[in-house]
């Protein structure tokens, strides 16, 4: 078993395992888990069990617990059996897929534990923070030299909508042995909310600040560490620090994969850009979550799943914008009660004699009828973005919004009515492109980013500059 079971990292431990209504029939075997694959049970036996199995006569069982021949203790959260292999008369090998980890000193209940506060690694949060706690000192003649590590100051920043703390602080450790002196510093996301809560809250609030975070950074941000706090408790002896006790979470990431660490330069909005507006921008964030969540989900996932189709890609930040703006913007050709006539009057206008579904389709159409289009969701949302940023997004295609909309139409419909505007896969990568970076402002505006500072960095950063592009 590793010193630290992050949850970026690949690990395979021996131990016994066990049912909770039955610690007596201690089974032994091995947990794997593989960040971007599969977390397996396999044991060197099997598990009686007396509820009911699943499809084909597999258990499913909702907690399995465990302890490594380390003495660490496991709990695996909604195990499915995958197999039973009797290779020979009395031995079994029984292999269980599991959903959730939790590694500690102590075992927890996954249906009714509640967590103090979760502490969280995160990819390229060091860079974006962009501190440098090292001053090194040389003596006369380089006769000496000393390093300082000078801890930074905690970023705390209270979140209304999570009623909660959102702070990020430093991690500090050091090695040595005869020869050489290793220190590291890394940046440490906490989460602590007023009331205990459980690992889903805090699932769903880390979910939400990763795709913030990914919008400052440039690319998606992963996982590296996930520990959830237990129980909380001062010592004497420890300057009346907080003494956590925690437990790992190891579950898998879609979409990780691992990268070189970015630099602070290389990300185009850095906490040193903008520590003046974080606070708000973090509040707002989680404030505006619910009429967010569409657009900021359909971005992150086209963003972290490259492989899917350009097709796919293309629709989903269409759908994405078109979600903002009827949440966002004027919806409607005239007001509900002018429309009531006009809606009277297509109604009554319907031939008697058509088929009744097809009066049912043509009524669902009227219906909405009085709903902006796409084009004119489009042009409003574009007419709202300064114009050194249109040039950005479109590429100073005039044709843009239009071959968006036949595209679109033409995905979704097969309507061949503007054949010579819809776009081929190339073009489709290049205006999902644009589309990307025509999301990344509205949120980034949304959550309070000044324009200008949006369209400064925007217009002139590399991020945006090189981003890719089918010529």
């Amino acid at each position: 078993m590793p010193k630290e079971t992050t949850i970026s990292d690949t690990f395979s431990c021996r131990g016994f395992w066990w049912i909770p209504s039955a610690p007596e029939n201690r089974v032994p075997g091995t947990l794997s888990y593989d960040p971007m694959g599969e977390r397996r049970l396999e044991l060197d036996g099997s598990l009686q069990h007396d509820s009911s199995k699943g499809q084909f006569g597999l258990l499913n069982l909702p907690c399995i617990l465990g302890e490594t021949l380390d003495g660490k203790a496991c709990t695996l959260v909604d195990a499915y059996q995958t197999s039973l292999l009797l290779p020979f008369p009395g031995l079994a090998t029984t292999r269980f897929s599991v959903s959730q980890i939790l590694i500690g000193d102590d075992h927890v209940d996954p249906n009714s534990k509640t967590y103090e506060s979760a502490l969280i690694t995160l990819t390229d949060l060091r860079a974006w923070m962009g501190r440098v706690p090292f001053t090194d000192q040389f003596g006369p003649g380089g006769s000496s030299v000393s390093t300082t590590f000078t801890t930074p100051s905690i970023v705390t920043t209270y979140v209304a909508a999570l009623d909660a703390v959102i702070s990020i602080e430093a991690g500090f450790g050091s090695s040595m042995d005869y020869t050489s002196r290793t220190i590291t510093y890394d940046e440490l996301l906490r989460m602590s909310p007023k009331e205990p809560q459980a690992l889903e809250w805090y699932l769903q609030a880390l979910f939400r600040f990763r795709i913030l975070l990914s919008l400052l950074v440039g690319r998606p941000v992963h996982l590296r560490r996930v520990q959830l706090s237990t129980s909380i408790e001062k010592k004497e002896g420890f300057g009346g620090k907080p003494i956590r006790r925690y437990v790992d979470l190891c579950l898998r990431q879609v979409g990780y994969r691992q990268q070189k660490d970015m630099l602070t330069p290389e990300m185009p909005f850095p906490h040193p850009l903008l520590s003046g507006d974080w606070p708000q921008v973090v509040q707002t964030w989680f404030s505006k979550s619910q009429s967010l969540d569409t657009l900021a989900g359909l971005l992150f996932g086209v963003s972290v799943n490259r492989s899917i189709p350009v097709e796919f890609q293309f629709l989903s930040l269409i759908q994405g914008i078109e979600s903002y703006h009827r949440t966002h913007g004027d919806d409607e050709y005239v007001s509900d009660k002018d429309y009531e006539p006009i809606k009277k009057a297509l109604l009554e206008a319907i031939p008697s004699n058509i088929n009744p579904d097809h009066r049912e389709a043509l009524k669902g159409r009227i219906k909405y009828g009085n709903e902006y289009s796409l084009r004119k969701r489009l042009e409003i949302t574009v007419q709202s973005i300064p114009e050194s940023l249109v040039t950005e997004i479109t590429n100073k295609n005039k044709k843009f919004i239009a071959q968006v909309v036949a595209t679109r139409n033409y995905l979704t419909h097969r309507d061949e009515t503007d054949k010579a505007d819809v776009l081929d896969l190339s073009g489709m990568f290049d205006a999902s492109v644009s589309l990307k970076l025509l999301t990344e402002f509205l949120l980034l505006r949304e959550v309070g980013v000044p324009v200008d500072k949006l369209c400064q960095v925007m217009t002139v950063h590399p991020r945006y500059k090189n981003r890719p592009r089918i010529l």
